[in-house]
């Protein structure tokens, strides 16, 4: 069954900022698309049901052959639909974009430095500086 208002958004990103409350914590970003139109995106660092679990992966030397299309983008929220899905649509499951089984859990916040979710987030989320970095989300809302 596909995810309804599936997208994705191109944009600089402005700030970001760690939640570390047990009320559904998430990782805000706030970012800049088409000119003047900002966004935040909320990702969820904590799931809110026990059947449910957050996994990540990072892998520093990832193949990204398969998302060349990323940067010739223009920036904004482009919706996914049957048109573009080819194109722009990922699945990292169906896509065999890496293997899942590789995937971990990691709390959402753990007191000291660089061992919890967020301070990952922290690591990988673009440096802010004057002209913003680019950065690309997908998203099941249209932000």
């Amino acid at each position: 069954m596909p995810v309804e208002n599936y997208g994705v958004l191109k944009g600089i990103v402005i700030d970001a900022k760690e939640e570390r409350d047990d009320n559904t914590p998430h990782y805000q970003i706030h970012m800049v698309g088409e000119e003047d139109v900002h966004y935040r995106i909320a990702v969820n660092v904590m799931s809110s049901s026990e059947e449910s679990v957050l996994l990540y992966i990072v892998d520093e030397e990832y193949d990204a052959s398969a998302i060349t299309h990323l940067p010739t983008m223009e920036h904004g929220y482009t919706s996914i639909d049957e048109s573009n899905r080819g194109e722009i649509g990922l699945d990292y499951i169906r896509g065999d974009l890496f293997d899942p089984s590789i995937m971990n859990t990691l709390p959402y916040d753990i007191e000291g430095p660089n061992n919890d979710l967020n301070d990952l987030l922290s690591k990988y989320v673009p440096a802010k500086d004057e002209t913003g970095p680019i950065a690309s989300v997908k998203s099941n809302s249209p932000f």
